[in-house]
């Protein structure tokens, strides 16, 4: 996964480490809330680095010969 290097909003949120790939963790962000409706924002949503994008991730890994493997 490439991460984002800056964020759209100025200041990552909480980091979260998900899983572990080749021994290195794969950390994400937690994202914002909105004040009112505590959901995230929609920036962080759209984000490739907010934390729901860690199941996609991790459920679609490449095999040896770069064929993804849906698990």
């Amino acid at each position: 996964m490439v991460h984002v290097k800056k964020c759209p909003l100025g200041k990552r949120g909480r980091p979260s480490t998900e899983f572990y790939k080749n021994g290195k963790p794969q950390i994400y962000c937690m994202g914002w809330e909105d004040c009112m409706t505590e959901s995230p924002l929609e920036e962080c949503r759209k984000c490739k680095d907010f934390v729901m994008g860690a199941q996609i991730e991790l459920d679609m890994e490449e095999d040896e010969d770069g064929a993804i493997k849906v698990s």
